[in-house]
């Protein structure tokens, strides 16, 4: 089992009895300033959200997260702009790959059909949502 933080650039790797195997830190440190506000109980990043981990794939070999590693600003929300890299990691938690997937990715997963291909989630034109097959 694994662990992967949207807002933290980590990712843990568990055994079947929940114990922690591995942390595996990067490839980015994403350091935030972050607020409380009382009222809303809440602790929100001050000016500068981090995007690390956004989705993933699972197979019996390996597994796959979309990662972003970018501090976006909160006055200036852009995080659909920016460009997702897909990381592919056996289940012992070594990198397999990385993949810069050069577009903003919604949601992946892996074909069972074709060998190394992939289908991406990713916006198109008019900002409408798109699938589209990668292969390597």
């Amino acid at each position: 089992m694994f662990y992967a933080n949207t807002n933290q650039s980590f990712l843990e790797m568990y055994d079947s009895n929940l114990n922690r195997t591995m942390t595996i830190t990067g490839p980015k440190d994403m350091q935030t300033d972050y607020q409380a506000y009382r009222e809303e109980n809440e602790v929100l990043p001050k000016k500068y959200i981090p995007y690390a981990y956004a989705d993933f794939y699972c197979s019996k070999e390996d597994f796959g997260l979309i990662y972003y590693g970018v501090s976006v600003d909160a006055d200036n929300y852009d995080f659909e702009k920016k460009n997702a890299f897909l990381l592919v990691f056996d289940w012992n938690g070594n990198l397999k790959k990385s993949i810069n997937l050069k577009c903003h990715v919604k949601a992946i997963s892996k074909s069972k059909h074709y060998k190394d291909s992939y289908y991406i989630c990713t916006y198109g034109e008019g900002g409408n949502l798109k699938i589209y097959r990668l292969h390597e």
